[in-house]
């Protein structure tokens, strides 16, 4: 949540803080003088959102396909491509050319399978690039 509004501008983290591990007491600028409530379960935020208790709520990828919303429509941000919470495929030092991987990696990576991802997580999930 804080990378969306730092990256929007509307808020600065302290300088040599990790965004991916700061938190409200690391904000240094809140020009639009933004309130944040912030002790809410996550699971929670799509009730929030559908009964409009506040401006602007940030909900989880998960808990927002689950409770109906779609990202493409409903989003007036996302996190960029680049956000540092993706999933990856991690092998022991040895098996990364064992076939069951690479077909493994040949499938997740495949046109087909991200299709299937953006369609069905409504682009709330993207599919990563490999690396």
């Amino acid at each position: 949540m804080l990378t969306l509004l730092k990256d929007a501008g509307l808020i600065k983290i302290k300088k040599g803080i990790d965004i991916t591990t700061a938190n409200f007491s690391d904000i240094t600028s809140n020009p639009r003088h933004l309130k944040f409530k912030h002790s809410y379960e996550p699971k929670l935020m799509p009730t929030i959102y559908k009964q409009g208790e506040g401006d602007v709520v940030f909900i989880n990828a998960n808990y927002a396909v689950q409770a109906g919303l779609d990202p493409r429509k409903d989003a007036i941000a996302t996190e960029k491509k680049s956000s540092p919470y993706v999933n990856i495929v991690a092998v022991r030092k040895g098996d990364q050319n064992k076939p069951a991987i690479k077909k493994l990696m040949k499938a997740l990576q495949s046109k087909s399978t991200q299709k299937w991802i953006y369609n069905h997580y409504k682009g709330a999930v993207l599919p990563a690039k490999a690396y």
